[in-house]
Parts: C-alpha cells; structure tokens; sequence
C-alpha cells in the first residue's frame, strides 16, 4: 500500500531544533520504504513523504523517530487509475 505522510512542525520547534531534523533526516534508515519526499517553505506542513508498505505498522515507527518536532498525519492512498477504477465499481 502507499501512504502520504503530511510532517507539521511544531510551534516549538525553532531554527536549531530543525537545523538537527535536517540532519537527522539525511542519515535516516526508513523502516518502510520511502518513495519521494518534498520540502516545502511551509511550516505545515514542512515535509511530504510518499512510503510504501504491506505493514502499516511500520508507519507508526516511522514517526515515532520524529514526534519531538513534527506533528505527523498519515493518509493511505491510491494512484488515479485504481481509485477512478474503485468510484466507477
């Protein structure tokens, strides 16, 4: 399955606290397959990840490593062919 996880940083999160979650992030071993991900100039959200997994409990570890700056919010997905295919059934 793919997830988009939506990563909104938290009010108390300042300019050094996020100068170490970028650093953190570059030398992060996903637990779930990561398929893209995008900075946005934004604090919410800061971070959108596309993850693939059969585990969505996975997911949850996953965002455990970032709760100390980012208030996370995971969506299941699917592509546009499966999904109009789903709506049209």
């Amino acid at each position: 399955m793919r997830f988009i996880a939506l990563f909104n940083l938290k009010e108390s999160a300042d300019q050094s606290k996020i100068a170490e979650v970028v650093n953190r992030r570059a030398d992060f071993d996903h637990p779930v397959q990561l398929v893209e991900e995008f900075y946005t100039p934004n604090r919410a959200p800061a971070v959108i990840a596309v993850y693939e997994t059969e585990d969505a409990n996975q997911l949850v570890l996953n965002s455990l490593a970032w709760m100390d700056a980012f208030d996370i919010q995971v969506i299941p997905v699917v592509g546009w062919q499966e999904g109009l295919d789903t709506l049209r059934q």
